[in-house]
C-alpha cells in the first residue's frame, strides 16, 4: 500500500547523467565522470583511501560500492568501467520509459497517491525489473551466505544473471536515480537496506526493491517491527531510519566487504574494513558488533602464567626484611597492661579488678 503524498513539482523531461561523459566528448582519457559529470578515477580501495569526505560525497555511489568489491571472492572478474557503462545504459532506458509514460501520471494521479516522486521511482523499479532482467537471488532469501561478494555488490547485478539481495538492489536503484536527478538515499533497518526519496523538504519516501512482484513503500514504523523489532536503544542514536550520508553509505559498503572477507578466512582484511566502517559510522551499533564479535573470535590466546622479561626491568627490585605477624589486637592490649599495670590491693571479695576482665589469679 502506498502512502499518500502531495503531489511535487517535478514535471519536466528526463535526461541520464552517465558517468562516461568524458568520452562523449571524444576524450581519450580512461577518467570517469561521477554522476554530477566530475571527473574522478576510483576504481579501487587505494583510491578510495585518498579521497577527502568533500571528494566522496561528490563520487558516484556506484564507483564507490564497486571499488569496496576490490579482492573478495567473486569479484576474480569485476570489471569496473564496463558495470559503470552498464548502469549508464540502463539510466537511458529509464528515463525514456519515464518520458513515455509521464501522461499516465497526468490522467490517474490518484494511481501513485498523487505523488510524483512515487511515480518516477516505481517507473524505476519496475522497469529495470521487467524490461532488463534486474531480479533478487531467492537463493539468498532462503539461506543468506556471505561468501561471494557478487550478492553483496553491484557487480552481482550488472556483470551476471545472479541476482541482487537487499544490500545490492537498493544501491541499484539509488545508483540509477541519481544519474535522472533523483534525490534518492540509502536507510538502515535491523539487517536490512532500504531506499528512500528524501528531498529535505517533503518527509522522505521509503521505498522496497527486493519484493518479487514487484515493489512496495512502507512508513518508518513498518521497519519498527520488521525485518525485527526495534528497542528503544536502537532509536536513540543515529542508525535506524535515516537518510544515510555519503560516508555512512561508504561505511555499510565496507561492513559488507568485511562479511566477505571473514567468510572466507581473510581475518586481517576482515578486522581492518570493520574497523573502517566503525570510524565513518560511529553510531551504527551493527557494525559495532560485528567487529567486536570478529576481536572476541578470533583473538590471541592469553597465556595463564606469564615470565617477566628481564630485559624491561629498569629498576631493580628492593629486598625487604620479613615482619613478624601482627598478634591480635586483644593479646597486644592484655600483654601491654600486665607490664604497665601496678600490683592492686585487694578488695572485699577476694577479687581484683584485673579479674574481672580476665586478668591472672
Amino acid at each position: 500500500m502506498l502512502s499518500s503524498r502531495a503531489p511535487s513539482q517535478l514535471m519536466r523531461p528526463v535526461e541520464a547523467t552517465t558517468t562516461s561523459a568524458v568520452h562523449a566528448k571524444g576524450e581519450d582519457s580512461p577518467a570517469r565522470a561521477d554522476h554530477s559529470g566530475v571527473p574522478m578515477d576510483v576504481r579501487t580501495m587505494a583510491d578510495l583511501r585518498r579521497l577527502t569526505l568533500e571528494q566522496l560525497a561528490a563520487m558516484d555511489i556506484a564507483a564507490v560500492n564497486l571499488a569496496c568489491a576490490e579482492n573478495p571472492c567473486g569479484s576474480e572478474v569485476l570489471d569496473v568501467d564496463s558495470s559503470l557503462r552498464k548502469l549508464d545504459l540502463w539510466a537511458a532506458v529509464v528515463a525514456r520509459e519515464t518520458q513515455r509514460l509521464l501522461p499516465r501520471f497526468a490522467e490517474n494521479p490518484d494511481y501513485y497517491d498523487r505523488s510524483e516522486p512515487t511515480f518516477r521511482v516505481v517507473t524505476l523499479v519496475l522497469t529495470l525489473k521487467n524490461l532488463l532482467g534486474v531480479h533478487y537471488n531467492l537463493d539468498q532469501a532462503v539461506a543468506p551466505t556471505f561468501e561471494d561478494s557478487r550478492d553483496q555488490f553491484l557487480h552481482g547485478l550488472t556483470d551476471s544473471s545472479r541476482g541482487g539481495t537487499c544490500v545490492s538492489m537498493p544501491v541499484l536503484m539509488v545508483a540509477i536515480g541519481r544519474r535522472l536527478g533523483y534525490p534518492l538515499k540509502l536507510a538502515l533497518a535491523h539487517e536490512h537496506v532500504y531506499f528512500r526519496w528524501d528531498d529535505g523538504i517533503s518527509p522522505p519516501l521509503n521505498f522496497e526493491c527486493t519484493n518479487p512482484q514487484g515493489m512496495d513503500s512502507h512508513p518508518d514504523e513498518h521497519y519498527m517491527v520488521w525485518p525485527r523489532s526495534m528497542s528503544a536503544i536502537d532509536l536513540d542514536h543515529r542508525e535506524f531510519l535515516v537518510s544515510l550520508t555519503p560516508k555512512e553509505e561508504l561505511s555499510l559498503f565496507l561492513a559488507a566487504r568485511g562479511h566477505c572477507l571473514l567468510a572466507n578466512g581473510r581475518i586481517d582484511e576482515a578486522r581492518e574494513a570493520y574497523r573502517t566502517a566503525v570510524r565513518l559510522f560511529p553510531t551504527a551499533r551493527q557494525f559495532r558488533i560485528c567487529l567486536s564479535e570478529l576481536e572476541a573470535r578470533f583473538a590471541p590466546p592469553r597465556p595463564r602464567f606469564s615470565v617477566p622479561d628481564p630485559s624491561e626491568q629498569l629498576v631493580q627490585p628492593r629486598l625487604v626484611e620479613p615482619r613478624l605477624p601482627i598478634p591480635p589486637i586483644p593479646r597486644v592490649a592484655e600483654q601491654r597492661r600486665q607490664q604497665n599495670a601496678l600490683p592492686l590491693p585487694k578488695r572485699a571479695g577476694g577479687v581484683t579488678p584485673n579479674e574481672r576482665i580476665g586478668g591472672p589469679p
